[in-house]
């Protein structure tokens, strides 16, 4: 009876318990000498063998001990993930903080970038003007360079290619010089 509180309900303990009532009434009649039954002597190992498989049997749970008992199981693991969530949410917000920093540095690079580019265009232009001026100063002032095609030549230079002295080349120019004007 104890072991069918506790949930061990099967076809061995209706066995067990069938097998002890018929045992002891048919003890007691045999006592009372109303019958004569010598088989009757096996009763009590046929009882023990229904009540051996009785004990042996898994213990079956009754319908709300399972269901309480899954209710729970379902609200840890609910709060497992509940918990596992909150920390993958935290570690998705420190990398989007992560990504946000790194963006602003890297627009911050590229507009360092575009603004160095502008300086080095501007100087570039600024070079080429110094250039043109140079060229242009040194064909009026006579110094030792010729404009010729756009290009600043040095007269040493000319002067080896074309096989001319240098003093004839630099009067040449200043002839030059001297009939535009």
């Amino acid at each position: 009876v104890m072991a069918q509180r506790d949930g061990r309900r099967s076809v061995w303990a209706w066995l067990t318990a069938t097998a002890a009532m018929l045992a002891a009434g048919g003890m007691a009649l045999e006592v009372a000498r109303v019958v004569d039954w010598p088989g009757l002597h096996a009763a009590p190992v046929v009882v023990l063998f229904a009540f051996m498989h009785h004990l042996a049997a898994p213990r079956i749970a009754h319908r709300a001990e399972t269901l309480a008992q899954e209710l729970a199981q379902a609200g840890a693991d609910l709060e497992d993930a509940r918990r596992t969530a909150a920390q993958e949410r935290d570690i998705v917000a420190q990398r989007d903080a992560e990504a946000a920093r790194l963006r602003g540095e890297l627009a911050q690079a590229g507009a360092e970038v575009a603004q160095a580019g502008a300086e080095v265009a501007r100087l570039r232009r600024e070079l080429a003007h110094e250039r043109e001026t140079a060229a242009q100063h040194a064909l009026t002032d006579g110094a030792d360079v010729a404009q010729i095609g756009g290009r600043a030549v040095s007269l040493r230079k000319l002067s080896r290619i074309t096989g001319v002295a240098e003093s004839t080349l630099r009067n040449r120019l200043a002839q030059q010089s001297k009939g535009e004007a």
